[in-house]
């Protein structure tokens, strides 16, 4: 049997920001029959990847302008229970959006192939509502009633925040408006100071009907 498996199954390059950052996976052979591999070349020009040296007599290097796969891919061959190591390195661009590639490993025995899901993530902000607002049974006695809510941020990058009434948008069939502060601020991100914020949300009981 040819049978081949990724450790990791897949790569995930997180909260990365401009530079040159490199993980290393396992391609174990988990047949019975010894396979002829290849690491077919990617077409994105972010990622890169590469075997190394200790695990399959590949030369490497850790210099991001002479990291490349020699043209075309060189098959490896892998005895039963055996693995090689695959560097995959990426680098990123000021500003890069979250980006995503495909690392392909061929097994020629068969003409199947293994696919690892490599992605590239930038610091993003994650903003989340704690809890409702149930202001329960109101009677209307022309005061104002008043909840809070919590607005945080449990993403790795800080945003500004604002808060559209519904009646703002122009689609909104309620009759009561709701009061809100602060309806906009600044969220740091998760872990620091200013992480979340409280919002009190007031509602007059004038415009209620029964």
């Amino acid at each position: 049997e040819h049978r081949i498996r990724s450790i990791p199954r897949n790569v995930s390059f997180e909260n990365v920001v401009e530079g040159y950052y490199s993980k290393v996976i396992e391609i174990q052979n988990c047949g019975t029959l010894s396979s002829q591999i290849v690491l077919l070349n990617t077409d994105s020009t972010i990622f890169e990847t590469r075997i190394l040296k200790d695990s399959a007599g590949f030369d490497v290097s850790h210099s991001p302008s002479n990291f490349e796969v020699s043209e075309p891919p060189q098959p490896v061959k892998l005895a039963a229970g055996m693995s090689l190591k695959i560097q995959v390195a990426v680098q990123i661009p000021q500003g890069m959006p979250p980006t995503e590639t495909i690392l392909t490993v061929s097994l020629l025995d068969t003409g199947n192939t293994l696919e690892i899901p490599v992605t590239a993530t930038p610091p993003l902000p994650a903003v989340q509502i704690s809890g409702d607002v149930d202001f329960g049974r109101v009677v209307a006695d022309g005061r104002m009633h008043s909840a809070l809510l919590r607005v945080h941020n449990t993403g790795t990058q800080g945003t500004s925040f604002r808060i559209i009434p519904l009646s703002a948008m122009g689609n909104s069939s309620e009759k009561v408006e709701l009061e809100l502060r602060p309806m906009e601020g600044f969220l740091a991100a998760a872990g620091k100071n200013g992480s979340s914020c409280e919002v009190l949300v007031g509602i007059s009981s004038n415009g209620l009907s029964y």
